[in-house]
């Protein structure tokens, strides 16, 4: 009796650890879907008032040159179009770096779930050979297949956790380049509007 009631609490928590995994996944894609949308307007916006910026200050310097007029201390206007160049590129690249990140992390997370259902079924083909009735393969080369698969779940793993932590590292850099680029740049700009006063 004790035995059918473990059977029947393992087979539960293969149940439970499959519809965790399969809501767990549900509600990551629901979630980047909404998150996403706004980051990516957020960043491309920014990209485009960076680029913006510069192309009117070419402009400005442009007109400024055929009427002769004379500016100063030129050096703050390509300081400041260095600055929001670097700005469109980290918020380009942000989004970008981003995906990939979700990418990988959604994967690993969902390894994990495998590994975890492997663990409970090879529980399951241990304590309760009989529930495999209908196997041609044997008890046996069943645990070793969901030992095979496990193993190969980490190895996956690994791989995605690395490729995770690169891309949290460039994501989270280009989006520190985007912010303070735009930001010097635009105080660089003010700045030269400020020398060229007259």
């Amino acid at each position: 009796m004790a035995d059918l009631q473990k059977h029947k609490i393992l087979t539960d928590k293969i149940e439970t650890a499959n519809k965790y995994t399969q809501n767990v996944r549900e509600s990551q894609i629901e979630f980047i879907r909404q998150g996403m949308k706004g980051a990516e307007e957020f960043y491309y916006k920014l990209a485009m008032i960076s680029a913006g910026t510069v192309t009117f200050s070419i402009s400005f310097v442009s007109y400024m040159s055929t009427t002769g007029g004379i500016l100063s201390q030129i050096w703050i206007l390509f300081t400041s179009w260095i600055f929001l160049l670097s700005s469109m590129l980290g918020s380009l690249y942000r989004n970008h770096f981003h995906s990939n990140f979700l990418h990988y992390q959604l994967q690993k997370e969902w390894l994990d779930s495998k590994i975890e259902g492997e663990v409970l079924a090879k529980e399951l083909l241990e304590n309760f050979p009989e529930s495999v009735y209908n196997s041609f393969e044997g008890v046996d080369k069943l645990i070793k297949i969901s030992d095979k698969r496990k193993v190969a779940y980490t190895k996956a793993r690994t791989y995605n956790e690395n490729k995770e932590k690169l891309y949290d590292l460039l994501w989270s850099n280009c989006l520190r380049i985007a912010h303070f680029g735009f930001v010097l740049g635009m105080l660089c700009m003010v700045l030269f509007a400020i020398v060229n006063l007259r």
